[in-house]
């Protein structure tokens, strides 16, 4: 544990004496000026805030995963120059060795992002954010994102039996064939349904039913309802609606409320706590009183928004969820320095990084729409597969379901967008990128590292 914790003090020093450190926090400094000073408010209260911590979040992240994976390949400059001969003469596993490297690196990405966190809640008391919005403007602001919120999403409609008969229609008029993949044919009617389903015609109404958690007390704030009506125009022509809330066996609603609100605009009603107590079920009703058709937007469907925790504890638990990232991405670097020389070694933990996040869209890319060689039978037109093709199809599904866990912890959408990051989420991410990914690459680095044949000094 000694020899871990002093390689780990001397990759801190080692970093902090390059100027690395420092030119980073001066970066971070600047960069929280420039989008506070710049940022121009897009019409919605919460607009800039969300606009300020995804692109602040998302630079400052990028920023610190590419300098980690710089320093972590730098043991290979270590082996190159001989001056881990210091470390190999001496009693120490060569895991340790790796350790230290890899702890040294995390403790520095803790001390980055415990200062950029410190940086984001002064950011919201600088001139530059204050003057752009009203007091009032500021509360909703905190309200709305500058918080945790739990987001409750209605029941899924979807009933099979109505999915069955569209799929039985599509292969009666010769859409699909019997050598069409039955999955993909219920994926695209569940789709079609979804689509129809999120109109809303002129005077008609429509319905959703929210299930409510066990709320141990009211929410400290009021709860809100949220969506978004979309347009494929560029207009701004306000809709008028009617909402009504009730717990859904009652004929006397918790609360009613008529909005006008332009298309394309976050709509945001606030409702009273004690529309998400004493039930567990509550029940959402539309009524379009405008007299064109209305269209929720699937990228904002509607939603319930109940507060559970304040801005600084959701932003610890999404900085924690990035330090996490970030210690993957070390493992990775260090574990290529390991095996290859500087240049070698950025250049293949890099490329493991971009095929991790290309993953999904390489499975993509396989599928059957980007198959290439058609064939003609007499039954119609279908498209065969080469064993090329499967062969690519089967290997990027592969890779997609192992690095599909690394990629899955995205906490800074959350923290942007004023969704809780719960601690089952943050320590989900710890399983998953420390004592999974990290460890397995851990072992083959050290593995490695205890093989490799150090280069023996050389008279000059």
């Amino acid at each position: 544990m000694i020899s871990i914790l002093a390689i780990a003090v001397l990759t801190i020093k080692s970093v902090i004496r390059s100027g690395l450190f420092t030119m980073i926090v001066i970066f971070m400094a600047l960069l929280m000026f420039a989008l506070t000073s710049n940022i121009q408010p897009d019409g919605a209260l919460t607009g800039t805030a969300r606009v300020f911590l995804t692109y602040y979040l998302g630079i400052t992240f990028a920023i610190i995963c590419i300098t980690t994976l710089w320093v972590s390949a730098g043991i290979a400059t270590d082996i190159d120059s001989r001056r881990i001969h210091m470390i190999a003469v001496k009693p120490v596993p060569m895991y340790r060795v790796w350790l230290g490297k890899w702890a040294g690196i995390v403790a520095i990405n803790l001390i980055l992002l415990m200062i950029l966190g410190a940086l984001i809640m002064l950011s919201f008391k600088t001139p530059g954010f204050t003057s752009k919005h009203s007091a009032q403007q500021i509360e909703s602001i905190k309200h709305d994102i500058l918080a945790g919120h739990i987001m409750l999403t209605p029941r899924n409609e979807n009933d099979n039996t109505e999915i069955n008969v569209m799929i039985d229609d599509m292969y009666k008029q010769g859409l699909a064939d019997e050598h069409t993949d039955r999955n993909k044919v219920k994926d695209l009617c569940i789709r079609q349904l979804m689509a129809s389903r999120s109109i809303v015609s002129a005077g008609a109404v429509k319905s959703w039913t929210i299930d409510l958690p066990a709320l141990g007390s009211q929410p400290a704030s009021p709860p809100r309802i949220g969506c978004r009506f979309q347009s494929v125009a560029r207009d701004i022509i306000p809709v008028k609606c009617k909402w009504t809330i009730d717990h859904g066996n009652s004929d006397t609603p918790v609360y009613s409320i008529i909005t006008t609100n332009n298309l394309n605009e976050d709509i945001h009603i606030p409702l009273p706590a004690s529309a998400v107590t004493g039930s567990r079920t509550l029940k959402v009703t539309l009524e379009n009183l405008s007299s064109r058709q209305l269209i929720l937007d699937s990228h904002k469907p509607l939603y319930l928004a109940i507060k559970a925790d304040g801005f600084a504890g959701n932003l610890v638990r999404s900085l924690l969820v990035m330090l996490f990232n970030t210690a993957l991405v070390a493992a990775v670097g260090i574990t290529c320095g390991s095996l290859l020389s500087l240049p070698v070694a950025t250049f293949c933990s890099s490329a493991i990084l971009v095929i991790a996040l290309l993953g999904q869209s390489l499975a993509f890319l396989s599928s059957d729409r980007w198959s290439s060689p058609q064939h003609t039978h007499d039954h119609g037109s279908h498209t065969e597969k080469t064993l090329f093709d499967k062969a690519c199809e089967r290997t990027a599904g592969l890779l997609s379901r192992a690095i599909a866990p690394a990629v899955s912890h995205d906490s800074i959408s959350l923290v942007s967008d004023g969704i809780l990051v719960t601690w089952q989420f943050t320590f989900h991410a710890f399983l998953v990128q420390i004592c999974g990914y990290s460890l397995g690459f851990a072992a083959i680095g050290s593995y490695f590292l205890r093989r490799r044949e150090f280069g023996l000094p050389t008279r000059q």
